[in-house]
């Protein structure tokens, strides 16, 4: 299974030349799901 923070830094490695307001929004909403999955991963656990 593939890691969300594997994918979110793979994402953002193949996106980092594209600088708009936009796509770093995006970024940051992406890097704000995968920390609450995480933290829903933990309590789960």
């Amino acid at each position: 299974m593939l890691r969300v923070t594997d994918w979110l830094k793979a994402r953002g490695k193949k996106r980092s030349h594209d600088p708009s307001p936009k796509s770093i929004f995006w970024n940051q909403n992406l890097a704000a799901v995968a920390l609450t999955r995480q933290e829903i991963n933990f309590v789960a656990d």
